[in-house]
């Protein structure tokens, strides 16, 4: 869990009297993270139940993504390699040595999934309770490669 706190001076402002200051807002933003995807309705009800007015949204991510990176880069080259075996097949020739390589990670950024209607007045907290079910979904982690490789006459 982390917290971010900020605080805004208030003003109003009218034709007479131009610009005052009427309070200060304070906004305590709290980051929640749940590996158990079934407590979520349960968070999102103690969240409303503890006073929170706004639910901005859910982000699904992966915490550990270098060894799920390992694997693809390591289907990637096998791949790359299974194709240049078949295209030396093809043009008659030996497959040589690797003599450049290049690779990508393909990223599809951050998976946000917004819930609606939760700062209304019937929202969590003032009557209104969690949503029964978040929906799960999934996310990638892709390699592309890019391998050049001698060939030679057979």
């Amino acid at each position: 869990m982390q917290t971010n706190y900020s605080i805004y001076q208030e003003y109003n402002y009218t034709q007479d009297k131009g610009q005052q200051l009427v309070g200060y807002r304070v906004n305590n933003q709290v980051s929640v993270k749940i590996r158990d995807l079934s407590k979520i309705p349960d968070v999102l009800g103690l969240a409303g139940k503890y006073g929170a007015t706004e639910i901005s949204g859910l982000s699904f991510t992966i915490d550990d993504t270098e060894n799920l990176k390992t694997e693809a880069r390591d289907k990637a080259l096998l791949d790359a390699k299974i194709k240049a075996l078949v295209l030396t097949g093809s043009l008659g020739v030996r497959l040589g040595d690797v003599v450049a390589y290049n690779e990508y990670e393909n990223s599809d950024g951050r998976d946000i999934y917004m819930l609606k209607n939760v700062n209304s007045p019937m929202a969590m907290g003032m009557g209104g309770s969690a949503p029964e079910a978040v929906a799960s979904g999934s996310r990638d982690v892709s390699m592309s490669v890019s391998v050049t490789y001698e060939i030679w006459p057979r």
